[in-house]
C-alpha cells in the first residue's frame, strides 16, 4: 500500500470533484424540470413566462466584481420596497417571472435571490438566499398588515415595529401572528368568513401594502404549489367587501 500513498490525495480530490460535478448536474436537471412545468403552468394560465430579469450581458470585469447593478432589476423591485428581504444584501437577481392576470388580478410571480457578504477580519463568506414570492394586485387600497405563522413570526415581525392585532377567534390567533397599525382596515378585510378560508392558506409570510398582497417564502416551489397560492391571494381579494373597494378604489 505504501506504493499508492503519494496518490491518496489525488484520489481523493477526483472522489470530491466527481461527487460536486454529479450534485450540479442533478441540480441542474431538476431547474431544467421545474421551468419545463412552470412554462406548462404559464400556458395552461395564459400567463407569460419571463427566464431572467437583466440588462443584459456584462463585462467580465463587472461580472468578476459584482459591480454593474442591473437597473431593469432594481426597477423590477422597486414596488416591493420596504418589504423584507427586498433590499437587502447585494447582487439582487430575479428570475423565472410568471405575470399577466389571474383571476381579474395583475399576477407577477417569480424566484428572487440576493447575496449577504460577512468578514470577521481574517476572511470573508459570501451565501446566497433564494426567496419565492407571488404578488397579486387589485384596483383597491388595502390595509397595511403583515401575517406570518404564529411560530416564525417575532423573528421576522418584531424590527417593523408593527403593532400586533387580536381577533375573536383563539384558533386564528394560535395559528397567525398579525401585525398592523390599522386595525380597524385589518378587521374590515379579515372578516368571519375570510379568517376562516384563511386558516387554510399555506404558512407563509403575507403583506398587503397599497393595492398589493404578496407571499414570500424561503427557496423555490414547484408549479403546483406557485399555482395554489396563487388562488389563495385571489380567494382573499375577492372576499374584500365591497364597501372596502369601493372607499379604496383606485381611480384611473
Amino acid at each position: 500500500m505504501r506504493e499508492f500513498a503519494p496518490f491518496i490525495p489525488l484520489l481523493l480530490f477526483l472522489v470530491a470533484a466527481v461527487g460536486m460535478y454529479l450534485a450540479h448536474a442533478a441540480k441542474q436537471r431538476k431547474a431544467e424540470e421545474r421551468q419545463r412545468e412552470l412554462l406548462a403552468l404559464a400556458d395552461r394560465l395564459g400567463l407569460q413566462l419571463t427566464r431572467v430579469v437583466t440588462d443584459g450581458p456584462k463585462s467580465f470585469w463587472d461580472s468578476l466584481t459584482g459591480r454593474g447593478l442591473d437597473t431593469k432589476v432594481l426597477r423590477f423591485i422597486a414596488p416591493f420596497e420596504g418589504i423584507a428581504p427586498f433590499g437587502q444584501g447585494h447582487t439582487p437577481q430575479v428570475r423565472n417571472v410568471l405575470s399577466g392576470t389571474f383571476r381579474g388580478y395583475q399576477a407577477t410571480v417569480f424566484d428572487y435571490s440576493y447575496k449577504v457578504t460577512t468578514s470577521n477580519g481574517k476572511s470573508t463568506q459570501t451565501v446566497t438566499y433564494e426567496v419565492q414570492v407571488w404578488s397579486l394586485e387589485a384596483d383597491f387600497v388595502l390595509p397595511s398588515v403583515e401575517i406570518a405563522p404564529e411560530n416564525i413570526s417575532l423573528r421576522i415581525m418584531e424590527k417593523f415595529g408593527l403593532r400586533e392585532v387580536e381577533f375573536e377567534s383563539a384558533e386564528f390567533n394560535r395559528k397567525w401572528f398579525v401585525r398592523s397599525e390599522d386595525a380597524k382596515g385589518v378587521y374590515d378585510v379579515f372578516h368571519p368568513q375570510a379568517m376562516e378560508r384563511f386558516m387554510d392558506f399555506e404558512p407563509l409570510r403575507y403583506v398587503m401594502s397599497f393595492n398589493r398582497v404578496t407571499a414570500l417564502t424561503n427557496s423555490y416551489q414547484s408549479a403546483m404549489y406557485i399555482y395554489r397560492v396563487l388562488n389563495d391571494l385571489a380567494d382573499l381579494l375577492d372576499m374584500v367587501p365591497n364597501y372596502v373597494r369601493e372607499d379604496g378604489r383606485l381611480r384611473s
